[in-house]
C-alpha cells in the first residue's frame, strides 16, 4: 500500500510539473506587457478581467488584463495601426466599428496603413449561410466568426443566432458548444464558442468509479 501511495505522489507531482511547463510556454507580447497583463492557458484557467488572444505567444494562450479601465485593441484594430481610447475622447482620425475588447472604448486610427482587403468565404461560412465582411468597416448583426473567411481582416457574419461554433481550444479540450440556458454538466471554458449566449462545455466523465 505504501508503494502505491508513493507512486501516486510521484504521478501527481509529474502532472503539476507538466502544468507549470505548459503555462511557461505562454510568452507575453509587448501589447500584453504594456497593459500590465499576464498570460494564461485558455483551457486550464479563466480571466478575471479582459482577455485577448493576440497578446501572448503560444498555443491556446491569451493575455489577461485585470484593470477594467484599460482599453484593449482587438487584433484587427491593432493590425490597422489603431489605438483604443475612452469612448468620450475625440478621435483625430477614423473610428473602426467594434474594434476594442473593453467596454466604453473605441478604436481610433490616426495614421492608417494601406492594406488591400479581399474576403472569400470558407466552407464553414457557406454551410451556415454566412457572408464575409471587412472587420471594422461593416457591422455584423449576427454572430461574427473570425475563421470563416479567407483574407486578412475578414470575418464571416452568420445571421442565425441559434448557431454556436467551437473555437479551436474548446475543440482540443473535448468541449461542445451549448446554449447557456441549457446549462453545462461539467467545466465551462471561458470564451470557448462563437455565438449568442453560447458556452464551451467539457462534460464530466460518467464512468463508474
Amino acid at each position: 500500500m505504501r508503494s502505491l501511495s508513493a507512486c501516486l505522489t510521484v504521478l501527481l507531482a509529474g502532472v503539476c510539473l507538466l502544468q507549470v511547463a505548459a503555462a511557461s510556454d505562454c510568452t507575453p507580447k509587448a501589447s500584453c506587457s504594456s497593459k500590465n497583463g499576464t498570460c494564461y492557458l485558455k483551457d486550464e484557467s479563466s480571466c478575471n478581467g479582459s482577455s485577448f488572444g493576440h497578446g501572448c505567444e503560444g498555443k491556446d494562450c491569451a493575455c489577461c488584463v485585470s484593470d477594467p479601465t484599460v482599453c484593449i485593441e482587438k487584433n484587427f484594430c491593432d493590425e490597422r495601426n489603431g489605438t483604443c481610447i475612452p469612448e468620450e475622447d475625440d478621435c483625430p482620425g477614423e473610428t473602426l466599428l467594434d474594434g476594442c475588447q473593453s467596454e466604453g472604448c473605441k478604436c481610433c486610427v490616426e495614421n492608417p496603413v494601406n492594406i488591400t482587403v479581399e474576403c472569400k468565404p470558407k466552407s464553414i461560412c457557406k454551410e451556415h449561410n454566412g457572408t464575409c465582411f471587412e472587420k471594422g468597416k461593416v457591422a455584423c448583426s449576427g454572430t461574427t466568426y473570425n475563421m470563416g473567411c479567407k483574407g486578412i481582416l475578414c470575418a464571416c457574419c452568420i445571421l442565425d443566432t441559434s448557431i454556436c461554433i467551437r473555437k479551436p481550444f474548446c475543440e482540443r479540450a473535448g468541449g461542445i458548444c451549448v446554449k447557456a440556458s441549457d446549462g453545462c454538466d461539467g467545466q465551462v471554458l471561458e470564451n470557448g464558442c462563437h455565438g449568442t449566449d453560447c458556452l464551451c462545455c467539457v462534460e464530466d466523465d460518467d464512468e463508474d468509479e
